[in-house]
């Protein structure tokens, strides 16, 4: 796979499609310790794990293994959603 395929920025509709996967698998997004770069994801496949999200900047990243390939993941869209970042508003923006 290509290192362009990896930065491109995901359309509004893949984020939602994402978020709705997360929310259907019943996905929780935890701030760590108040700090709004530090997320923990609950694990849909395991419920004992959790995935670390991180943004740094403009980037949001994941220890999921789907971020080893692509620019997206339930995981980012979960936390996206918790902080109302998918909102019809978010999306007339993009």
């Amino acid at each position: 796979m290509s290192q362009s395929r990896k930065h491109m920025t995901p359309a509004p509709s893949t984020w939602l499609r994402m978020a709705d996967k997360a929310e259907r698998e019943q996905l929780r997004a935890y701030r760590l310790n108040g700090d709004p770069r530090f997320w923990a994801v609950s694990s849909a496949s395991d419920p004992s794990s959790a995935y670390e999200v991180t943004m740094l900047g403009d980037q949001m990243l994941c220890s999921c293994r789907a971020s080893e390939f692509l620019p997206y993941c339930k995981h980012r869209a979960a936390v996206l959603r918790e902080l109302g970042a998918l909102g019809d508003e978010a999306l007339l923006a993009a």
